[in-house]
């Protein structure tokens, strides 16, 4: 359909790198593709970026685990074996986790992330039977849930395309008149007032949604709530009559 239109077509990949052979017999797989009648690719353009593509320790883990770091710095000063095993688990356990699941689709080599993968689970079992609780079997949980935290920062891409969203259905709106002059009019209208309203939602989500992640996916890792240290007191009597 698109041939028959004038438009050519564009064939689109996104090589791995860590098995340069695989890639460049899937890329010429692409090219020498014939569909019904002959049709085919007009050209192929590999997306070649980093191999850990998507993986890398952005932003976004490592705030998590800056979070986790602080937690031990924290149990450290504060001598709380317990708190430093859990922390060091949820490290651990959540980058197993991340690593098992890049390996299996193919993102990361399972060659050579599979022994970092493997020592990551060994040290969250090692710090699972050192704490020799029964509450500590929720650390399982809670290392799913540390991964979960990297993901969730996914919400910032979603506010983004919904902005775009509305961008389209205030545009969609102002378009729906037409015709008369006082229909084009209303139209614009329409459209600014839709535009405004949308663009101020999406300020609001853009402050509101970093704020949450600050609170919830960092804060919470170095549980800002129950500091043991010592009790702030910024009003006392230290002497005199």
């Amino acid at each position: 359909a698109a041939h028959r239109a004038g438009i050519k077509v564009i064939g689109w990949g996104f090589p791995y790198l860590w098995d340069p052979a695989a890639d460049a017999r899937w890329s010429a797989d692409a090219i020498a593709w014939r569909g019904p009648g002959g049709a085919a690719l007009d050209g192929f353009s590999p997306d070649i970026e980093a191999d850990t593509e998507g993986v890398a320790l952005s932003a976004r883990r490592a705030q998590v685990y800056l979070g986790l770091i602080l937690e031990m710095v924290k149990a450290v000063r504060h001598q709380e074996r317990r708190e430093l095993l859990e922390a060091v688990a949820l490290l651990s356990g959540g980058t197993s986790i991340f690593l098992w699941l890049a390996t299996q689709v193919h993102v990361l080599s399972p060659a050579f992330f599979k022994p970092v993968m493997l020592g990551g689970a060994l040290v969250f079992l090692l710090a699972l039977l050192a704490s020799a609780t029964l509450g500590s079997l929720m650390w399982v949980m809670e290392s799913i849930s540390t991964f979960g935290a990297i993901i969730s920062y996914a919400r910032i891409f979603a506010v983004g395309m919904a902005s775009l969203a509305l961008a389209i259905v205030a545009n969609t709106l102002g378009g729906g008149y037409s015709g008369a002059f006082s229909q084009v009019v209303l139209g614009i209208f329409v459209g600014a007032v839709a535009h405004i309203l949308f663009f101020g939602l999406s300020i609001l989500s853009h402050i509101l949604q970093p704020a949450r992640l600050h609170w919830v996916e960092f804060f919470s890792k170095f549980k800002y709530y129950q500091d043991t240290g010592h009790q702030y007191r910024p009003f006392q009597r230290t002497g005199g009559g």
